[in-house]
C-alpha cells in the first residue's frame, strides 16, 4: 500500500505541473508550482535515512528505500518560454519555422501538465475516500473486498502509470533534440526524472505480480503440477537506471543531479551492480560535499566497500558519517558498521572504540528518541565476544596482552552498560569451560561483584566463582599443589558467600521484598555449603586412610565448621536432619571433640521430627561421646576430677569412698562409709544413659544395652562411694532385668560388695540368701563368685544359644516360620558375640559355624559369609575339622548372592588346600559352571580341561568334552573349538550313543574348514555327516537328519557352482553342445538336490527348491543373453524366429523354476519356516504379479532360529 500511495504522490504532484509564463518572461526566473498556485505544499521529502545491513554481529534493520523527492521542494523544473536565439551548434538545425516549433513544443508541455495535475487531483480524492473510513468499514467488515478494491486500484495505476510512461517516453523522444538550448534542458531533465521514477515504480509493480504469480506457481509445484519450482520474483530496474544515468551524464548542471546520482548508486546496489554503485556515489560526493543526501550516500559507500570485501574503504565511508553526529539519523548504524569493519581488518580497538561510542551515543538520547534496543545488545555482545578473542592481530597467536586486564581497560568509565558488558564477558569466558578460561572468569566475575556488590544476581555470579575454582581444582593437567590451592579458594569463596547473602547479610536486608533473589541466594547457598561441607568432609576421610587421624583433623574441623554454617543458615532445608547428623559424626569420629559431639547428638535425639530416623542411633552415641569424655578426663588425672581406673567394668568394685576402719574389738559392726563428689563429667554420662534407658527403644538388643547402661549408672554410684543410691540403682535393675543372667548377677554381686564394704552382715546375708534362691551364685567368697561367674557365664550364653537353635528346629518341623527365624536370629547373634568377647573360646570354630548356618536360614547370606570368611581366614581355625566345611559353605553362600567371582575362588581353594577332599570333583565343576554363567567361557573351558586331565575316565567325560566346544565358541576361539571338535570325535566319534554329537560335531568342522577356504576338508567332514548318517540308521525328520540334509545341500552346492559357469557359445554347434551339457548338470543337480526332501528337514527342503529353482532361472537367462549363432542365416526373418524359439525356451524354464519356488514356499508355509532360504524364494515369487498376492513378501522376515546356524552364501 506504501508503494501505492508513494507512486500516486509522484504521479500527481512530481511532474510538470507549471502554468504558461508569459512570452517576455526571463528563462531564468522560476515561476511558482502549480501546486504552490492552489494553496497546496509540495512534497518535501527527503529520503529515509538508510538502515544498516546485517552485520557479521548480528542483525540490523535492512536499508531503507528512498524516495524519488528532491530536498527543500520536489517540484517540477521550471517551463520558461524559450530563448529566440536559435540552439548551439550541437543541437539540430533551426528550422524555418521556429517560433511554430516552439509554440507547438510549449503547448504539448502545458497539456501534460494540465492532464498530470487533474490525474493527480483524481488520485488523491480517491486514495482519501478509501484512507479517511470508507476503506476503514471495509476492511473491518469483508477482508477480501478490501483486497479486491485496493487491487482494482492498483489495477487503476498500473494503467496509468503505463499511460503516463508512454506521454513521457513520447515527449522525451520528440523534444530531446532541443536539450542543448538551455531554455528546455531543465525541462528534458525533469522529463527524464520523472520517467526514471516511473519506470523504477513499473519494475517494482511487475515484481509485485511476479510475486504473486509464483505464490500460485509455487502452489502448483508443491501440488506436483508443475516440474520445478518457481524463480523468485526480481525487480528490473534496468529502464530506471538508464534514465537515471542519461540525467547525470548529460544535464551535469541539473539542480537535482545530487539526488539522481544518489538514487541510481541506490538501484545499481539493488540490482547487486555494486562496484558501479560505489563509482556513481564516489562522484556524487566529490561533486556534492554538502548534499543532503552525502550522509546516506556515503554509508551506502560503507556497504558496497563491506560487501566487497575493501574495509579499508568501508571504514572511510563510515567513519565520514559518524564525524557528523549532529542531526545524522545515520550516525548509530554507522558506528555499528564502522566497529564490525574494524574487527574484519583486526583493529579491535578501533572497532571496540566504536561500539562504545555507539553505547554512549545510546545513553545520551536516552528520553530524546526511541532506542534501538538490538543494536544496543548486538554492540555489548560485540565488545564482550572481543574480550574473549585472545588474537587481535591476526597472527593466529595469543597476544601477550590478552587477558582480563586487557578487557578491564575498556570497561573502567563507569558507563551503565558496562555492567553488562562486564557480565557478559564472565559468562562467554565460563561457557568455554577450560582451565585458563575458568581462571579468567573468575576475574571477570570478581570485578563484577566488586563494582556492583548489591546486584540482585550476585549469587548466581558468586556460585559461578565457585565453580570454576572447583572445575580447576578437578584439572588433571594441573600440578597437585596448584588444584589443591584452587580447592581452598573455592571453599574460601563458599565461606564468604554466607557473609555476603546469608540471612543476616547487608545484601540479604537490600533485597528483603525481592523474593525471587532471595530464593536464588537461598539455592546457591545451601547448595554451596552442602558442597564444602560434604567435600572436605570426603577429603578428610580419604586423608585419615592415608596419614592417620592427626592429618585428617584440620579438615574435619573444617568439615564441621560447614555443617555447622549450613545448620544455622537452612534450619528448615529438607536434609537438615541429615546434615546435623553427619556433623555429629564430625564432631565425634573426626575432630574428636567429644564434647561438641554429645551436644549435638543430643540436639538430634530431642528432635522428635517425623523425619529424624536418628534418634535411637543419636542417643546411643550421646552416651558413648559422654564416656569419651569421661576417658578424656581419666587421663588427665586431675585430682579435682577423680576418675577411677575401669570405671565401667563390673569386675571391679574399688570405691574412691573413705571407709572407716573396723572394729578390732567388733568385727560384725558396720563401717562408715564417706562418699566422694560424682564429678561433672560423669554425671553428664548418667544423665545421658538414663535418657537412653528412659527413651525405651524396641528391640531385645536395645532392652539388653538398656539394662547395661542402668547396671553402669549404680557401678557409678557405687565407685564414688554412694552406696544407698547404687543399691536402689541395682534393684531398678534387678526388678526390669531381673531374669537377664549377667545382670542380675552383677547387680547381686555389687548389692553384696557394698554391704561388705560396710561390713554390713546382715544385708550381705540376705543378699547371699537371695542369690542363692534365685540361683545366681554362691555368696560364701564375692570374689570367688565373680570369677566362677564369669567363666560359668560363657558356658551359660553358649548353652543358651545351643537351646535356641534346637527350639528353632523344633519350630521349623512344626512349620512356625516366623518364630523359627526369630529363634534362629537370637541364636546366631548370641554366638557371634561368644567368639567377638572371647578370643581364647575353646568351642569358637561351632560357634561360628553354628551361627553362619543361623544366619542362611533366616536368608542372611551376607552375614553368613562374613562367619564363614572368619573361619577360612583366621589363623586360630586353620586346622579346625570344619574349616573345609566353611570353605564350601562359603562358596555356595557367594553363589547365591550373585558373587560368582568369589565362590569360584572358593570352590577352587577346596581344590588347593583339600586336595583329597570328596569335594573337589563338585568343585571343579561348579567353578567352571560360574565361570560360564559370568560369560567368562575360555576360564571355564580350562577348569574342564584340567578336570578331564585329572579325571579321563569320568563318567560324564564325553559330556563334558562336548561342552568345551560351547564353551569356546562362546569365547570367540576358534582355534581351541576346532581342536576341542577333533578331540571329541577322536574319543567318541565311534561311540553309536553319541552320534548325534559326532554328527555335529563332524558339521561344525565342515563349517569352519569352508570358512577357512579349505573346500576339500569342508568336503570330506559334510561326507562324513552324510555317512554316520547311514551307518546309525537315523530316520527322517530328526535331528540327525537335520544335520545330514544340510551336508547334502553344502556338497551340492560345490557343484551349482560349476553349473553357473556354462555359457552359450557363439555357433550354433557350441550352442548345441554347451545347452547340452548344461541340461545335463541341471538334470543331475536337481536330482541330487531332490534326494534332500528324503531327509524331511523342512528348512532344507525349502532351500533344495530353491537351488532347483534357481537351476532352471540360470538356464533361461543363459540362453536370453546368448548371441545369436553367426554360422546360421542373417536375414530379419530367420533372427526373428530365432528370438521367438528363444523367448519359448526362456518362458518354459522361468516357469519351471516358479513352480519349484512355489513347493519351497509352500513348504515354508505349512511348516513356519521363515530363514534365508524363504526371504530369497519369496523375492523371486514377487518378481511375477501373479504370485504377489498368494506369497506376499513382508518387509521384515523373521528369521528361522535353530541350534545350528544357516548358511549364509554371500557370493550368492
Amino acid at each position: 500500500m506504501m508503494r501505492l500511495f508513494h507512486t500516486l504522490a509522484w504521479l500527481g504532484v512530481g511532474l510538470l505541473l507549471a502554468s504558461e509564463p508569459a512570452v517576455a518572461q526571463s528563462p531564468t526566473e522560476e515561476p511558482p508550482l502549480a501546486a504552490e498556485t492552489e494553496g497546496e505544499s509540495a512534497p518535501a521529502d527527503e529520503p529515509e535515512p538508510l538502515e544498516p545491513d546485517v552485520a557479521p554481529g548480528g542483525e540490523a534493520p535492512a536499508e531503507a528505500e528512498p524516495t524519488a523527492a528532491a530536498p527543500e521542494a520536489a517540484a517540477a523544473p521550471e517551463a520558461a518560454a524559450p530563448e529566440a536565439a536559435a540552439p548551439e551548434a550541437a543541437a539540430p538545425p533551426e528550422p524555418a519555422g521556429a517560433p511554430e516549433v516552439d509554440s507547438a513544443l510549449r503547448k504539448d508541455y502545458f497539456e501534460l501538465a494540465e492532464a498530470y495535475a487533474a490525474a493527480s487531483k483524481d488520485y488523491e480524492t480517491t486514495i482519501k475516500g478509501y484512507m479517511t473510513g470508507e476503506i476503514q468499514s471495509l476492511l473491518d467488515a469483508a477482508n477480501n473486498t478490501r483486497l479486491e478494491m485496493v487491487g482494482q486500484i492498483q489495477e487503476i495505476e498500473a494503467k496509468r502509470r503505463k499511460e503516463a510512461i508512454a506521454t513521457m517516453e513520447s515527449f522525451v523522444g520528440r523534444y530531446f533534440r532541443y536539450a542543448s538550448d538551455p531554455q528546455y534542458r531543465e525541462h528534458i531533465a525533469d522529463a527524464l526524472f520523472k520517467l526514471g521514477e516511473l519506470y523504477r515504480d513499473q519494475a517494482e509493480y511487475t515484481m509485485e505480480l511476479d510475486g504473486r504469480l509464483r505464490d500460485q506457481r509455487m502452489k502448483e509445484y508443491e501440488d506436483g503440477i508443475r516440474p520445478s519450482p518457481p524463480r523468485d520474483a526480481e525487480a528490473d530496474y534496468a529502464k530506471a537506471l538508464d534514465a537515471y544515468t542519461r540525467v547525470m551524464t548529460e544535464f551535469p548542471e541539473y539542480r537535482y543531479r545530487d539526488l539522481v546520482m544518489y538514487l541510481l548508486g541506490y538501484y545499481l546496489r539493488v540490482s547487486e551492480r555494486v562496484e558501479d554503485s560505489s563509482k556513481v556515489l564516489q562522484q556524487m560526493v566529490a561533486a556534492y560535499p554538502s548534499s543532503d543526501y552525502g550522509m546516506a550516500a556515503w554509508m551506502l559507500i560503507g556497504h558496497n566497500s563491506y560487501d566487497l570485501s575493501e574495509y579499508a574503504k568501508a571504514i572511510e565511508a563510515y567513519g565520514t558519517v559518524v564525524a557528523r553526529k549532529e542531526n545524522n539519523e545515520n550516525y548509530e548504524d554507522a558506528l555499528y558498521r564502522l566497529g564490525w569493519s574494524c574487527f574484519e581488518v583486526f583493529k579491535y580497538e578501533q572497532a571496540i572504540s566504536a561500539f562504545l561510542s555507539l553505547l554512549d551515543y545510546g545513553e545520551e538520547q536516552k528520553g530524546k528518541k526511541k532506542q534501538r534496543i538490538a543494536l544496543r545488545r548486538e554492540a555489548i555482545e560485540s565488545i564482550a565476544n572481543s574480550f574473549v578473542d585472545a588474537d587481535w592481530d591476526g597472527n593466529d597467536l595469543p597476544d601477550p596482552d590478552y587477558g582480563p586486564e586487557r578487557a578491564l581497560r575498556y570497561v573502567s568509565r563507569n558507563k551503565p552498560y558496562e555492567k553488562e558488558i562486564l557480565r557478559l564477558y564472565g559468562d562467554l569466558l565460563f561457557d568455554l569451560r577450560d582451565a585458563e578460561h575458568y581462571r579468567h572468569a573468575v576475574q571477570a566475575y570478581g570485578k563484577y561483584l566488586e563494582r556492583y556488590p548489591d546486584d540482585s544476581e550476585n549469587p548466581m555470579v558468586h556460585d559461578r566463582i565457585v565453580y570454576c575454582y572447583f572445575e580447576l581444582s578437578r584439572t588433571t593437567t594441573l600440578p597437585e599443589a596448584e588444584r589443591a590451592r584452587y580447592e581452598d579458594l573455592a571453599m574460601q569463596e563458599r565461606n564468604r558467600m554466607v557473609g555476603l547473602y546469608g540471612k543476616d547479610s547487608r545484601w540479604a536486608e537490600l533485597h528483603k521484598y525481592n523474593a525471587k533473589a532471595l530464593e536464588l541466594a537461598a539455592g546457591k547457598l545451601s547448595v554451596n555449603l552442602l558442597e564444602q561441607a560434604q567435600l572436605v568432609h570426603q577429603h578428610a576421610q580419604e586423608v585419615k586412610d592415608e596419614g592417620g587421624p592427626e592429618a585428617a583433623a584440620p579438615f574435619y574441623r573444617q568439615a564441621a565448621r560447614a555443617y555447622a554454617m549450613f545448620l544455622e543458615e537452612f534450619p528448615n532445608h529438607p536434609q537438615y536432619v541429615e546434615m546435623m547428623r553427619r556433623y555429629a559424626d564430625v564432631q565425634m569420629f573426626g575432630v574428636a571433640d567429644f564434647a561438641a559431639a554429645a551436644d549435638v547428638f543430643t540436639r538430634l535425639r530431642d528432635m522428635d521430627r517425623k523425619d529424624n530416623p536418628y534418634r535411637e542411633e543419636a542417643a546411643s552415641l550421646v552416651v558413648e561421646a559422654r564416656a569419651k569424655l569421661v576417658e578424656t578426663a581419666a587421663l588427665k588425672a586431675d585430682p579435682k576430677v577423680p576418675i577411677p581406673d575401669k570405671l565401667f567394668d563390673p569386675a571391679v568394685g574399688l570405691t574412691l569412698a573413705t571407709v572407716e576402719a573396723g572394729d578390732v574389738k567388733d568385727p560384725t559392726k558396720p563401717k562408715k562409709v564417706t562418699p566422694v563428689e560424682i564429678p561433672r563429667v560423669v554425671l553428664d554420662w548418667a544423665a545421658a544413659a538414663q535418657k537412653y534407658v528412659d527413651m525405651e527403644f524396641p528391640g531385645e538388643k536395645n532392652r539388653e544395652y538398656s539394662g547395661t547402661l542402668a547396671f553402669q549408672i549404680g557401678k557409678i554410684y557405687l565407685r564414688y562411694g554412694h552406696f544407698d543410691k547404687a543399691r536402689e540403682q541395682y534393684e531398678k535393675v534387678l526388678q526390669k532385668w531381673g531374669g537377664h543372667p549377667l545382670l542380675s548377677v552383677y547387680c547381686f554381686t555389687d548389692i553384696a560388695r557394698t554391704y561388705r564394704v560396710e561390713n554390713d552382715l546382715d544385708n550381705l546375708e540376705k543378699v547371699s540368701l537371695r542369690m542363692m534362691e534365685q540361683g545366681k551364685g554362691d555368696v560364701e567368697s564375692v570374689h570367688q563368685l565373680l570369677g566362677s561367674i564369669k567363666d560359668a557365664r560363657l558356658q551359660a550364653r553358649f548353652q543358651r544359644a545351643a537351646a535356641l537353635l534346637d527350639q528353632a528346629k523344633e519350630a521349623t518341623e512344626k512349620k512356625e516360620v516366623k518364630q523359627a527365624r526369630e529363634l534362629h536370629s537370637k541364636a546366631a547373634t548370641e554366638l557371634e558375640q561368644i567368639v567377638d568377647e572371647n578370643p581364647t573360646f575353646d568351642k569358637a570354630d561351632v560357634a561360628l559355624l553354628e551361627a553362619a548356618r543361623s544366619y542362611e536360614e533366616v536368608k542372611l547370606y551376607e552375614k553368613a559369609a562374613t562367619l564363614y570368611r572368619r573361619l577360612v581366614d583366621e589363623s586360630r581355625f586353620e586346622k579346625s575339622e570344619y574349616r573345609e566345611m566353611a570353605v564350601w559353605n562359603l562358596a555356595q553362600n557367594y553363589e547365591k548372592f550373585f558373587n560368582f567371582s568369589a565362590a569360584v575362588k572358593s570352590y577352587l581353594k577346596i581344590l588347593s588346600d583339600y586336595p583329597k577332599s570328596a569335594n573337589v570333583k563338585k568343585s571343579m565343576l561348579l567353578a567352571a559352571s560360574l565361570y560360564e554363567n559370568d560369560q567368562q567361557y575360555i576360564e571355564a573351558a580350562g577348569i574342564i580341561e584340567d578336570y578331564l586331565k585329572k579325571y579321563p575316565d569320568d563318567e560324564n567325560a564325553s559330556k563334558l568334552r562336548y561342552s568345551l566346544v560351547d564353551l569356546y565358541e562362546k569365547g570367540k576361539d576358534k582355534a581351541r573349538t576346532e581342536r576341542a571338535l577333533s578331540a571329541f570325535l577322536k574319543s567318541h566319534g565311534k561311540d553309536q550313543k553319541l552320534v548325534v554329537q559326532a554328527m555335529t560335531a563332524t558339521i561344525k568342522l565342515g563349517r569352519a574348514a569352508e570358512e577357512a577356504g579349505r573346500k576339500r576338508d569342508a568336503q570330506q567332514y559334510y561326507k562324513n555327516v552324510v555317512r554316520l548318517y547311514e551307518e546309525s540308521g537315523q530316520q527322517p525328520g530328526t535331528r540327525p537328519a537335520n544335520l545330514c540334509a544340510e551336508a547334502a545341500f553344502r556338497l551340492a552346492e560345490s557343484r551349482f557352482d560349476e553349473y553357473e559357469t556354462i555359457r552359450l557359445g557363439n555357433s550354433s554347434s557350441q550352442q548345441r553342445k554347451q545347452g547340452a551339457l548344461k541340461r545335463d548338470k541341471l538334470m543331475e543337480l536337481e536330482k541330487i538336490y531332490a534326494t534332500i526332501t528324503n531327509y524331511e528337514s523342512p528348512e532344507w527342503m525349502v532351500a533344495a527348491l530353491y537351488k532347483a529353482g534357481a537351476l532352471w532361472k540360470d538356464l533361461a537367462e543363459v540362453f536370453a543373453a546368448a548371441p545369436y549363432p553367426s554360422d546360421l542365416p542373417q536375414d530379419e526373418d530367420f533372427k526373428y524366429q530365432y528370438e521367438i524359439q528363444i523367448g519359448d525356451l526362456r518362458a518354459k524354464f522361468e516357469d519351471t523354476a516358479r513352480s519349484r519356488w512355489r513347493d519351497a514356499a509352500d513348504i515354508a508355509q505349512k511348516t513356519g519356516v521363515y530363514d534365508e532360504w524363504t526371504y530369497k524364494t519369496l523375492v523371486e515369487l514377487n518378481r511375477f504379479e501373479e504370485d504377489r498376492q498368494r506369497y506376499p513378501l513382508f518387509r521384515e522376515v523373521k528369521l528361522f532360529t535353530s541350534e545350528e546356524p544357516l548358511l549364509e552364501f554371500g557370493a550368492q
